[in-house]
């Protein structure tokens, strides 16, 4: 199993069968005050899974503070079937997050498992900024 993509981004969505459009990715988050709410963002994902993998696997996806505090957690099960026309299948994935309140300045995590195994993380940072510095780092 092979994770193709997987970022946080502004916008994301499958908009046809198989097709994954994302925009905007980032990694840090610039705020004045906090707590901070970003409207919106997305996270991101496909996966691309050998035929010889078919069958189900276990998902997990957790989301925490830079305090190590569980924000949330998906779990599920996913299915694979035999793809006839290749040797692998993919699927896509979006997690939409409208209006998420950061409470914390620091790191927060994404980690990905399937089947219990770590697959991948992400990070995105919340730091604070002085509004004359906006410029510089836009």
């Amino acid at each position: 199993m092979e994770l193709e993509i997987f970022t946080l981004c502004d916008y994301a969505v499958e908009s046809q069968p198989g097709k994954l459009t994302f925009v905007g990715t980032f990694d840090t988050i610039f705020c004045q005050n906090i707590p901070v709410i970003h409207p919106s963002c997305s996270l991101a994902l496909r996966l691309r899974v050998a035929n010889k993998e078919a069958g189900i696997h276990a998902l997990e996806l957790i989301f925490q503070s830079p305090s190590g505090n569980e924000i949330s957690k998906i779990d599920g099960e996913l299915e694979f079937r035999v793809n006839e026309f290749a040797n692998y299948s993919t699927t896509n994935f979006v997690i939409n997050f409208g209006n998420l309140e950061l409470s914390e300045l620091g790191t927060y995590t994404f980690e990905l498992r399937i089947d219990g195994e770590f697959m991948s993380g992400l990070s995105m940072h919340v730091t604070k900024i002085d509004p004359s510095q906006i410029k510089k780092v836009a």
